[in-house]
Order: structure tokens, then C-alpha cells, then sequence
């Protein structure tokens, strides 16, 4: 429900409570707990006897609960509805309660909030008992049960919340993981993170080890209150307290009632001997909440380790520091500052460390296929013909372009194998070089030539790679093969005959052409290839990249002089025309031994 929709419904059905007049007295519950910890501190036996000042300080905090609301400061709202219903319950603190609670997907403890709303108010609108009738069954489809069997007596706890002593029965737990922990005096701590589905009952064997060596721990309240003792996440008894535990650093913090407890703390045990530990109670003014993804993360506080993962609990106002860290992820540090009276949550999301072993453990083996598209530009094809281009000449460089499919199978390293073929064209300009018709029998015909170099074919060869990274990533590539093409030259040009019959002996100019040779050309390639990766869907891949295509002639490409050419202006024809005869070229290869060609290209890839 959005904010403003939100406070129109408590405008119109709920602000009658807010009053706190006759209607609420005669239907004030009896007493309850609420499911989240209040922010304020004790109050004196005086003040919790007058009702009066009570109501007035329960409505205060609703309505700066429904204030943050309406800015969607749901942690500090929640604060603030939980602390008007322990004032004084109404059906107002008590819908908003676990409203609050269901924005903060804490969808177990939303569904017992409603549950005390019918239970505590009977005399609800029909408005508002359809409005709550429909959030329970969708509750209810969110919310799945842990029924847990251990020693009798044991303590309970699910994520950051004390479930009671064993045997507990069914409890109810909103959809998702959560880590159960339970713990007896004189047994090591039982610790699994189960999942849960909504509307599913889940049974967990919590078997307790016998603590076979170890040390012992007091934990003493430095001015002799009795307060609860947690170590390591768990409720172990009061203060003063002194039992067996494992050897090792332990973290400790004392809870009383309200804002009363203590920061977190450690102390070493060592085996066989006794360490004793004395914490001061005070009044804790603000509440952190810890929320690391992935949920099974380490969470520090101000240097004091607090456990795997979600971690809640009172602070001193302040600043703060929080360090989060998991395997197979990059760790992260935060400051946070605590306003006094506050309640904040840390959401904090760990990103993949590429170079962790773990992603090549877990990442499964797939077969892919891809396609690579690419422009290509060299320096020169080679060749006889382009090393004649001297003086005089100009010589433009190889481009072109070409496709390439490929399919292979890539291992969960990150290493993968495959095969390629695809196509390759490339083009390049050669205009007035120097060259020669040679007529039998006489001198050459001097003159310049154009051609237009044309080598394509197809290629096929195999393939390795190996890639790293999520969303972003890279991958270096080396593919060898072969290709099967030909070399076209088309060839045109001007010439002068040597004899003629025109007065005077002049050499007669002519031209040529277009005349069109195709020779074979086979080429092995070798090529390594770089890119940078991008995952847009879970199994297809964006790739950005640049080849080096080396080629080395098995058959090397050259103009052959199929057949002859006629001279002059006489075209078999004119009579009194000037002709040296019938003349060739002379053979010259059309392409280098070896040449490297440079590629850029994006491809795209999909894993089966």
C-alpha cells in the first residue's frame, strides 16, 4: 500500500482510536508481547501507572510513525508503532504495526501482529476485517514453519530472534534462508541455514555434540543487575553466569529490558581454564540492523564479530563500522551513523571476487554456441604485384570483413574448447604501378597497371579460450585453421607499342583491360583474440573484442597468364592500325607468404 493511500485509510478508519478515549479503554487487551524491541528506556513504576500520561506519549509516537511512513522510512516507523503499542495497544499501532512489518518483507511476525489484532480487538469495522482477512491469506502464502528436534531444554534461536527453549514446536518463519541455531550447556552449538518455501513445513535434526574439551566462561553485570546473557547469538541464561564452551574467541553482549544491554564484546577461552568477563549494563539509544547478501556472510562490528549472517541489536549513538565478508566475494567495510532514538537498517551486498576458486568450483560445465562478426584491416596483401608499386604509385590498405560461427563446450574454470568456421573477405586498391606487356619477339610494352586484389574463402579451424567475470568480464581466445579461397586480380592498363608504321616511328599508346584472373589460395591462420565480456541474460553473453588474424600460404596466390593479349589499336581488324602482336604479362604472385590481418569484432554467445 503506498504511503498517501496508507494514510488516507488511517484518516478515515483508524484516527477515532487514536484518541485513546472510552472505545479503546473498554477494549484494551490484555497484555502481549510485541515481536521487535522497543526504542525507548524503562520507565518508572510512577509513570507506567498513569494511564493518562501513557495515551498521550502512545499517540505522540503513532504519529511520528505514520510521519515517517508517509517517507517510507519503514525501520524507524516500525520503532515507532512498536513502541505506542507497548504504551498503550489500539487498533490503530497494532494495523500499523504490522503493516510496517510486512514492507520490511518481515512477513512471520507481520502475520502474528494481525493475528493480535482480531484476537485483542473484536469489535472491528468490516471494512477493516475484509482489509485483514485478505492480508493474512497473503501472508500466509509467504510464511513456511521450521519444526525443529533437539535436546529437550535447548535454546532456540532463528536468524536474529530468541524462538524459546526446546522442544518449541512448529515456528513460523517468513520465505526465504534463515540460519538456526541452537545451543545447550555442556554441548557444542548446533548451526545450518535451511530454506523455506511459502506454506512449507520444514523438519531440521538439530543433534547436539557433547562438548568433549573446553574451557569455562563467567559473564558478570559490573553493577550486579540480572540481565540476559548471549554468546554467540544465543541465550544462554543471567547474569551472573558461568558455564562450559569450546575453546576459542566468543562474543558476548548482555540485554535487559528495554534499551538496557550492552555492544558486543569478545573474550578468548582457553582450554581447561577459566575466563571471566564483566560488562556494564547502560541505556543503548539506537538500533542497527544487518542484512548481508549472500545471507551466509561474517558480520562485524566495530572490529567485534557478531556471526553469519542477519544481525540485529542495540548500539550507542554514534558512528559505526560494520565489515561483511564471505567466500568467493570481495569483503566490504561501512560507516554508518546512528541518530539517537533510531532505527537502521544496512543492506549490504557483496560483490563476486573473480579470482575466487569457488565460482570455478560451482560454475557448471555448459556447451555454447556463438557468432562473431568483424571488420578487417591490414598493411598489405604482399605479393610480387603489390611490391612493384614504386614510384609513382599508391597502394591502399587491405579491409574488409567476415562472420564466424562457432560451438563448443566451456568446463566450470572457465576454460573451454570448440571448432569455428565462417567467412573472410578482403579488398585492397593498387593504381599506376609499373608494368610491362611482353610481345614475342620484341621489346616490352612499358606502361602502368591498376588492380583490384580480392582474397575470400572460408575458414574453419579449432578453438580454445578462457573467460572470467560476471555481469562484466573478460576472455582471451586462440583459434588455428585453415582457409579455402581464392585470390581475384582485375587488371587494367595503359601501354605504348615499340614498332609502328606511323610516319615517324612514334610508339602508339593503348590500354588494356579490364582482364580478370582467379588463382586458389589456401592459407593456414593462426589468431588470438581479447574481449571484453557483458552478461545481459543468465545464459547469453555480449562480447566486444579485437583478433589478430596471421596467415601463411600452403598455396600461394599468383597471376598465371592464362591466355595472350593483342597490342595496339588494331583489334585484328583495322587495316594501317600499329600492333607489337600478341603479348603476356609475365607471371607474378598476386599474394604474400605470410601477412597478418587485425580484426575488430563484437560476437554474441549462448550456454545450453
Amino acid at each position: 500500500m503506498q504511503p498517501r493511500l496508507l494514510r488516507a485509510w488511517l484518516t478515515l478508519l483508524l484516527l477515532p482510536t487514536l484518541t485513546l478515549g472510552k472505545e479503546d479503554k473498554d477494549s484494551k487487551p490484555k497484555p502481549n508481547s510485541v515481536p521487535v524491541s522497543s526504542s525507548a528506556g524503562p520507565l518508572s513504576s510512577a509513570l507506567l501507572g498513569n494511564e493518562a500520561v501513557r495515551k498521550e506519549e502512545a499517540r505522540l509516537h503513532f504519529e511520528r510513525g505514520i510521519a515517517l511512513s508517509d517517507e517510507e522510512s519503514w525501520n524507524a516507523a516500525l520503532v515507532e508503532f512498536a513502541r505506542s503499542r507497548e504504551l498503550f495497544p489500539t487498533r490503530g499501532n497494532t494495523k500499523n504495526l504490522a503493516l510496517t512489518l510486512r514492507k520490511l518483507q518481515r512477513f512471520d511476525e507481520a502475520l502474528d501482529v494481525y493475528e493480535q489484532l482480531l484476537r485483542e480487538f473484536t469489535n472491528l469495522s468490516p471494512q477493516d476485517r475484509a482489509f485483514v482477512d485478505k492480508e493474512l491469506d497473503e501472508l500466509r502464502k509467504r510464511v513456511g514453519t521450521l519444526e525443529i528436534s533437539t535436546e529437550a531444554g535447548a535454546t532456540v534461536t532463528v536468524g536474529n530472534r530468541n524462538r524459546g527453549i526446546a522442544p518449541t514446536g512448529a515456528l513460523r518463519v517468513s520465505a526465504g534462508s534463515h540460519l538456526v541455531r541452537v545451543f545447550k550447556e555442556g554441548f557444542l552449538p548446533f548451526e545450518e541455514r535451511i530454506d523455506v518455501l511459502g506454506g512449507q513445513s520444514v523438519k531440521v535434526e538439530a543433534k547436539l555434540s557433547p562438548l568433549v574439551q573446553s574451557g569455562r566462561l563467567r559473564v558478570v553485570e559490573q553493577g550486579g543487575l540480572q540481565v540476559d546473557v548471549e554468546i554467540d547469538n544465543n541465550v544462554v541464561g543471567k547474569t551472573p553466569w558461568e558455564g562450559p564452551v569450546s575453546p576459542g574467541e566468543h562474543t558476548v553482549r548482555l540485554r535487559g529490558e528495554g534499551n538496557l544491554g550492552t555492544p558486543p564484546a569478545q573474550v578468548p577461552v582457553k582450554l581447561n581454564e577459566t575466563a571471566t568477563i564483566t560488562l556494564a549494563v547502560e541505556s543503548l539509544d539506537s538500533e542497527l540492523r544487518v542484512e548481508p547478501q549472500p545471507s551466509n556472510a561474517t558480520v562485524a562490528i566495530d572490529g567485534i564479530s557478531v556471526g553469519r549472517g542477519l544481525w540485529s541489536g542495540r548500539l550507542r549513538a554514534g558512528d559505526h563500522l560494520i565489515e561483511v565478508g564471505a567466500e568467493g566475494f570481495l569483503p566490504e567495510r561501512r560507516k554508518i551513523s546512528l541518530r539517537k532514538d533510531a532505527s537502521e537498517t544496512a543492506v549490504v551486498v557483496l560483490e563476486r571476487d573473480p579470482n575466487s576458486p569457488l565460482w570455478r568450483r560451482l560454475e557448471p560445465s555448459r556447451f555454447l554456441i556463438g557468432v562473431r562478426a568483424f571488420g578487417v584491416l591490414g598493411t598489405t596483401m604482399g605479393g610480387e604485384v603489390t611490391e612493384s608499386c614504386t614510384e609513382g604509385c599508391s597502394s591502399g590498405l587491405p579491409v574488409g570483413g567476415g562472420v564466424m560461427l562457432r560451438g563448443g563446450y566451456q568446463l566450470g574454470s572457465g576454460l573451454g574448447f570448440g571448432v569455428e568456421i565462417g567467412y573472410l573477405g578482403v579488398r585492397q586498391q593498387i593504381e599506376q604501378r609499373p608494368e610491362a606487356l611482353r610481345p614475342v619477339g620484341l621489346p616490352e610494352n612499358p606502361g602502368r597497371a591498376n588492380d583490384t586484389l580480392l582474397l575470400q574463402g572460408l575458414n574453419a579451424g579449432a578453438t580454445a579460450w578462457f573467460r572470467r567475470g560476471k555481469p562484466w568480464g573478460w576472455a582471451v581466445q586462440l583459434s588455428a585453421g585453415v582457409l579455402l579461397g581464392t585470390l581475384r586480380d582485375a587488371r587494367i592498363g595503359d601501354f605504348t607499342t615499340i614498332t609502328s608504321k606511323v610516319a615517324g616511328g612514334a610508339g602508339l599508346p593503348y590500354s588494356v583491360g579490364p582482364v580478370v584472373e582467379t588463382s586458389p589460395a589456401r592459407y593456414l591462420y593462426v589468431s588470438p583474440e581479447a574481449r571484453l565480456t557483458y552478461r545481459f541474460l543468465p545464459r547469453a553473453e555480449l562480447g566486444f573484442g579485437v583478433q589478430v588474424m596471421v596467415l601463411s600460404a600452403l598455396l600461394q596466390p599468383r597471376w598465371q597468364d592464362k591466355r595472350p593479349l593483342l597490342t595496339g589499336s588494331c583489334g585484328g581488324q583495322a587495316a594501317g592500325c600499329v600492333t607489337d602482336g600478341q603479348a603476356r604479362f609475365g607471371e607474378k604472385t598476386t599474394g604474400s607468404q605470410v601477412f597478418p590481418l587485425v580484426s575488430p569484432g563484437a560476437s554474441l554467445r549462448y550456454e545450453f
